[in-house]
């Protein structure tokens, strides 16, 4: 097989990345927007020694499960890879994934591995936007018809001039210029279009990637579900941000008190990279936080900080996770990587004593003022590195009989999983967002635990995304 061949095949499963997967000439091969059941031609866009991937050009015969996609950004955008699936299939299609993952790297038998928890707003369910502000590569690409366009001008664009705000084109970081995403809730989508109507009255300039140059670099916005508050966050590439006072009271004219803004604030990203967020946030209007309410319990939120994209499916894994701890008010408990604090609050009232670690000062300082907020007292934070904090509290003496990770997608280095064997506690509960790094730690580690449960959640409908929650114990 040659790239730009067009090949005939029938696909018989779903990839971890949402692509389908058939075989031809004896090797996998990955197509984008296909389903199980499907038989169809497509145009091959890459060939390697053990696998190959194409793109369809037409089909034989088309899946009884697959919908019409609402989004009409779905063809170029890549936040979304299953949208052209019913919602049952894109729940049994994540099952799969997740035990065969579990299988295949951990050893673990599939049947440990239970059905996925659906979620029950499938649309409007994400209460994070993080909209990168760029200039058009070519203005013309944005017709959603067309390729993307070659490199645009070296200067930054004024007067929002050809501002694209959205997510990335499949494979590229070509901004498509998006004006409503179905997956986010409301009143992020009122705040786009606010901040994009701001943005072109303002005079402001947006970042280039090519030269370096341009201020806006990219938009974040938060809402929690509970209370209604949102905030709205800036990353600019300067030190200070001139034009802020402008651009503020536009975006809040044209929402004309339709949402409500708690904060407002600028973050500083002066570095050429792909990292979002810069050290150092400056608060331009209001208390620096948003506060949202699960299981009855209060958490403040800062821009930085690390919080579930769903609250509805994040009270249901909290919930699973409390039930793997099986705490009975005995246990001292460590949650790493605890961001503000979440679960290492929703357990507190279940333990003896709960200590969190994180590694943004950000993240820690809001674990703390939530605990104080919900009067928990007997739970504790470190703000530094997992590796550094766990060794330290070992050090101490001080021993955890229940460790909970729940590591970036990444999951946890060797240095973090020796410790956690040598802290050597009755049970772990790891929540991770990728099957295939938990399946990972989960081998390294059955060397002293075995894996019990293994629960899948759909934490994000449309995507290809599954987060789960793994019980083990102490051989």
């Amino acid at each position: 097989m040659q790239p730009g061949q067009v090949i005939d095949i029938r696909i018989d499963s779903v990839a971890a990345g949402g692509e389908g997967i058939g075989e031809c000439g004896g090797m996998k091969v990955f197509v984008e927007n296909s389903l199980p059941g499907e038989e169809l031609k497509a145009k091959l866009s890459e060939v390697k020694k053990n696998y190959a991937r194409g793109a369809v050009t037409g089909y034989i015969t088309k899946s009884g499960e697959r919908v019409e996609p609402p989004c009409r950004y779905y063809e170029a955008c890549g936040a979304c890879q299953l949208q052209h699936a019913a919602y049952d299939a894109q729940l049994r299609y994540k099952t799969q994934i997740a035990k065969d993952a579990a299988s295949r790297i951990a050893g673990i038998s599939p049947d440990k591995v239970r059905d996925i928890i659906g979620c029950a707003s499938r649309w409007g369910y994400r209460n994070k936007m993080q909209y990168p502000i760029r200039q058009m590569s070519n203005p013309k690409s944005q017709s959603l018809n067309l390729p993307a366009g070659k490199a645009g001008p070296k200067s930054p664009i004024r007067n929002g001039m050809n501002m694209a705000m959205g997510y990335y084109r499949k494979g590229t970081h070509d901004v498509i210029d998006i004006d409503n995403c179905p997956v986010l809730h409301p009143a992020l989508n009122s705040i786009s279009s606010a901040v994009r109507g701001a943005i072109n009255r303002s005079g402001l300039s947006v970042f280039d990637e090519d030269t370096g140059r341009g201020l806006l670099r990219h938009l974040l916005a938060r809402t929690a579900f509970s209370t209604g508050q949102s905030s709205i966050t800036f990353v600019i590439n300067d030190r200070t941000f001139p034009g802020s006072k402008r651009l503020v009271k536009e975006t809040l004219a044209s929402l004309e008190n339709s949402i409500r803004i708690k904060n407002i604030s600028y973050n500083s990203n002066l570095r050429r990279t792909n990292v979002i967020l810069g050290e150092n946030t400056r608060t331009i209007l209001g208390t620096g936080h948003i506060l949202e309410i699960l299981g009855g319990l209060k958490y403040a939120i800062s821009p930085e900080s690390f919080f579930q994209i769903n609250p509805s499916q994040a009270e249901l894994l909290f919930g699973k996770a409390a039930e793997f701890c099986r705490l009975d008010g005995t246990q001292t408990v460590f949650d790493l990587y605890c961001g503000t604090g979440s679960i290492a609050l929703w357990l507190s009232k279940m333990a003896k004593v709960v200590y969190g670690i994180e590694e943004v000062k950000n993240a820690v300082s809001d674990a703390r003022n939530n605990a104080a907020l919900n009067g928990i007292k007997n739970a504790r934070f470190r703000s530094g590195t997992v590796e550094t904090q766990l060794k330290r509290l070992n050090s101490e003496g001080i021993r955890a009989d229940v460790i909970v990770l729940d590591p970036p997608r990444s999951g946890c280095s060797r240095e973090v999983i020796s410790s956690v064997l040598e802290n050597c506690p009755e049970k772990i509960v790891y929540v991770s967002c990728d099957p295939a790094t938990l399946s990972r730690d989960i081998k390294i580690l059955s060397e002293r635990y075995a894996a019990e449960e293994i629960q899948p959640f759909d934490m994000f409908p449309q995507t290809a995304h599954i987060e789960c929650v793994a019980a083990l114990s102490r051989k």
